[in-house]
């Protein structure tokens, strides 16, 4: 596998970029309780 010869920094420089990018973070509080009805 071929790396590239340069390195794209523009990820670095721009915020919302890297927001885009980034790993999504999960916690407890963004998960829903199931409640089933019968």
């Amino acid at each position: 596998m071929a790396f590239p010869r340069h390195r794209m920094r523009r990820l670095r420089q721009n915020e919302p970029l890297r927001r885009m990018v980034r790993e999504t973070r999960l916690s407890s509080s963004d998960l829903i309780y199931p409640l089933f009805v019968t």
